[in-house]
């Protein structure tokens, strides 16, 4: 819930994860992601972190299996500063004529890129934990 002055509204992503009271991670996950899901994904992002205090240190991130977003329209929503990571976890561009649950077409998670955004995710963490 995002509250204004007067008002509220109901920001929804996937995951919010609060350490200590206090907000720390917002996620949204898709199969494959696009200009709509990104779109969305970065206009709540805003409106959530526009209403927090600790603002500059919620990380919000997207996690998607596939890319089907045209390179300047992601870095255009990159750029906006909302986002401020996107994993995708598997390589290639998605194809609609391919579907991934398809045996025929199936692809697997790339453990590296798997790898990579768990550990992006507990690096921004740490300063939320009293852990080295």
């Amino acid at each position: 819930c995002v509250k204004s002055a007067n008002s509220y509204f109901m920001a929804q992503v996937d995951r919010h994860l609060e350490i200590r009271q206090i907000l720390a991670l917002i996620l949204e996950s898709k199969t494959y992601l696009d200009k709509t899901f990104i779109e969305r994904a970065n206009y709540d992002f805003y409106l959530i972190k526009k209403h927090k205090e600790n603002k500059n240190d919620i990380f919000a991130f997207i996690i998607s299996l596939q890319n089907c977003i045209k390179k300047e329209t992601f870095n255009f929503f990159m750029e906006e500063g909302n986002i401020d990571e996107c994993f995708f976890l598997m390589e290639g561009k998605r194809n609609g004529n391919r579907p991934i649950w398809d045996p025929k077409h199936r692809k697997e998670i790339k453990k590296d890129l798997l790898v990579n955004c768990i550990n992006k995710i507990i690096s921004k963490l740490k300063p939320f934990t009293d852990y080295e």
